[in-house]
């Protein structure tokens, strides 16, 4: 981490855009090399070691404390697999309890993902090696993991909000016997807010499970052509709104915000017009609406995944991207510094 010194050393006005850690983090990938030209291979989702992850990490730690993974990689082609082969994702965990150890602070906290799987077994094998995965590195250095998220976006209807809430039921007492929080991440927040809707009551049962709620938020089409300003307002209002509802049904929850981005480049769904100053705006402006509503808040994401489609805005939502395949030196979009891992 030499030249990270090196460069906040030289480039002090530059760097002046700060975040607040208590209450803003990233979700984090390890996906950061492009497609290979030659063969338009996607680099393999293994091929990012533990040494490579911590060193991203140092760099995520240079503007971020907290952290979310979406899994940590468990399919059918590597349920046998040993961790450190299977998927990448699995060794984040170690990966930041690493650094802590190196730095001998909490610089880097981890939510991890469970995904979820229509298989049985895969399922209980990914839930089993995330609490694995949690213990192993909480073992490394006390309170890396703080809890595990039972699925990505995964209540979408009945059915598959009665499996998240299985899954949560018959795990919640083991993840918390190792001081792991169980939550889970969803887009379907709003129809909390509608008790004729739905999802109401499962996501009223799901609430009264848990310990929090990470609701995927993005600015729609109706206000994203305003400005970024009224796009914070639109995203920050309705989280204060569910969150009223959440408190309601139970008062513990935490609410929080499991994801909200806007592209720097590329087509999106919701009409945004994407460029450098918009994503920075954004950015900055819910980064001031985390801070003064002291709500957790989890941008997308640390770095660009260059594996999505480039052709549209999938692949341009971080706050850095990767240089090249052939170092690791990521660049800050908005200051086009670069830092090297």
């Amino acid at each position: 981490m030499k030249v990270v010194a090196v460069l906040l050393t030289i480039f002090p006005l530059i760097l002046c855009q700060n975040f607040d850690k208590a209450n803003v983090g990233v979700t984090f990938g390890p996906y950061t090399k492009t497609i290979q030209k030659e063969n338009g291979l996607i680099p393999a989702f293994n091929s990012y070691s533990r040494e490579e992850l911590t060193r991203m990490l140092a760099v995520v730690s240079t503007k971020f404390k907290h952290i979310t993974t979406n899994d940590v990689g468990i399919a059918s082609f590597n349920i046998t697999i040993p961790v450190s082969y299977a998927d990448s994702t699995a060794l984040i965990p170690q990966a930041a309890a690493f650094l802590n150890r190196e730095r001998n602070a909490n610089v880097i906290d981890v939510a991890i993902g469970v995904f979820q799987n229509e298989n049985e077994n895969i399922q209980n094998s990914e839930v089993n090696l995330a609490i694995d995965v949690a213990q192993d590195a909480n073992g490394r250095f006390p309170n890396t993991v703080w809890g595990l998220i039972f699925t990505n976006d995964y209540v979408k209807d009945g059915r598959t909000a009665e499996k998240v809430l299985d899954l949560i039921s018959n795990n919640k007492d083991r993840a918390r016997l190792y001081n792991l929080k169980v939550g889970t991440r969803v887009s379907t927040c709003d129809q909390i807010l509608d008790i004729e809707s739905e999802l109401y009551e499962i996501l009223s049962e799901i609430a009264q499970e848990i310990d929090f709620i990470m609701c995927n938020v993005y600015p729609n089409s109706s206000v994203v052509q305003d400005g970024s300003q009224q796009a914070v307002d639109a995203v920050g209002n309705f989280i204060l709104s569910v969150k009223n509802v959440f408190r309601n049904i139970n008062e513990k929850i935490d609410v929080m915000i499991g994801e909200t981005g806007w592209p720097s480049e590329g087509l999106s769904l919701n009409g945004s017009p994407n460029s450098i100053k918009n994503f920075q705006a954004y950015w900055t402006g819910m980064n001031e609406w985390a801070k003064r509503n002291s709500i957790r808040t989890y941008m997308f994401e640390a770095f660009d995944e260059p594996y999505r489609s480039v052709t549209t805005s999938d692949a341009h939502y971080g706050w850095w991207y990767r240089q090249s395949n052939d170092d690791e030196v990521y660049v800050e979009k908005t200051t086009n510094v670069h830092v090297r891992g």
